[in-house]
């Protein structure tokens, strides 16, 4: 089973080349266009990683960061 990578970036082509650098033989990779839609992908996937960007709308990194250690599940 291939471990998990979520990237959180507003900017696509980080998302891109981060994708094009991580072997997707090794790791299996999702994508998140800002904190809220990274939070949400953590709690359906519960990846093994998570790459996040600081200054995202809708939730910024920190802010992803509170969430994420808060919630038991993630």
């Amino acid at each position: 089973m291939l471990k998990t990578i979520l990237i959180a970036d507003d900017e696509p082509n980080i998302c891109r080349i981060a994708k094009l650098l991580i072997s997707p033989d090794d790791y299996t990779i999702i994508t998140a266009k800002n904190g809220q839609e990274a939070y949400e992908k953590a709690i359906q996937y519960s990846p093994d990683a998570i790459f996040s960007d600081v200054l995202m709308p809708k939730c910024d990194g920190f802010e992803l960061c509170k969430r994420l250690k808060e919630n038991d599940q993630t």
